[in-house]
């Protein structure tokens, strides 16, 4: 029997917002190969229960017409691929956005929407500068464990990243924050008032330095808003443990949380953290409800495992 045989395919975990209510809300995103159904489920109080597929497999792409599984099925063999190539071409995103190349329809359409700026804040001091597009406004930020942030400037997203770029060289601001840093600081929740000085300290000098710009100054936001996530997402109490590699066949126990690129649950009254990079594009084998994970020495190998994120 072919370990993919199940049919049910993790091809996302992360937020869902509601417009409507303006509401977030954690989900884990399913495709059934047999039913060509997408299932979106809701994680809180959700208990995992899957006995996972060794390896990964390309979770698709998306186009203007909707969302496509990948048609070869093929293997994902680093933790750093996302899509396969055949995939990460169809939809064109590191090619037209990240790379400056040609883009293809359904980027065209994407980029021609608007785009924006924005500073988010880290514990315990950092701001990062970065973009969304328009239909990922409300998520982006929050996809990065970015709580505290403002929009600062806005564009279309042809032009957009050459102001990011620009900020970040000229005003001296990070276009990237770790993702173990951002796991040392889990349990901690943001200063938000500090938060805000230092945003607006940082757009005061922005602002001062662009305003008068030929190609900037019409893009700068002049007064933005302070937005922050900060109570919407879980803080742990407790040390979280990272999931082993060799146990990333399993994901059993009760959701705890998404943090940035992590998702936390609960087993045995022990939180474990799992990396979304190796375990999107699994699929589900069977269904297990107990399972015990492999934790030893807990509060040195915290350590040990923070080290090496």
């Amino acid at each position: 029997m072919n370990e993919t045989d199940t049919q049910k395919q993790i091809i996302n975990i992360s937020w869902k917002f509601n417009k409507k209510d303006e509401s977030y809300y954690p989900t884990i995103t399913l495709f059934d190969h047999n039913t060509n159904e997408v299932q979106v489920l809701m994680l809180r109080n959700y208990i995992f229960n899957y006995i996972l597929t060794t390896e990964r497999y390309c979770p698709g792409y998306h186009y203007l017409d909707g969302y496509h599984p990948c048609p070869y099925n093929n293997i994902l063999n680093k933790d750093s691929y996302s899509q396969c190539f055949y995939c990460d071409k169809k939809q064109g995103f590191r090619e037209a956005f990240l790379f400056q190349g040609e883009a293809n329809e359904f980027m065209q359409e994407y980029l021609k929407q608007k785009h924006y700026v924005y500073l988010a804040y880290f514990e315990p001091g950092i701001v990062k500068v970065g973009t969304a597009a328009e239909s990922r406004k409300f998520l982006r930020p929050i996809e990065q464990d970015a709580l505290v942030y403002m929009f600062i400037a806005e564009s279309d997203g042809f032009s957009i990243q050459d102001l990011e770029h620009t900020i970040s060289k000229e005003i001296g601001l990070t276009e990237a924050v770790r993702s173990g840093h951002k796991f040392r600081y889990l349990s901690q929740k943001p200063n938000v008032d500090k938060a805000k000085k230092l945003l607006m300290s940082y757009f005061a000098k922005i602002y001062d330095r662009y305003k008068d710009n030929d190609k900037f100054s019409s893009w700068i936001i002049e007064k933005p808003e302070l937005v922050d996530l900060s109570s919407l997402v879980t803080y742990p109490e407790d040390e979280v443990y990272k999931v082993k590699n060799s146990e990333t066949d399993y994901l059993v126990g009760k959701f705890h949380a998404i943090r940035g690129r992590y998702t936390i649950f609960e087993n045995s009254n022990i939180l474990l953290a799992v990396d979304e990079r190796r375990i999107i594009g699994k699929y589900i084998k069977d269904y297990q409800d107990d399972y015990h994970y492999k934790v030893e020495n807990r509060k040195s190998e915290i350590k040990d495992q923070l080290s090496m994120i």
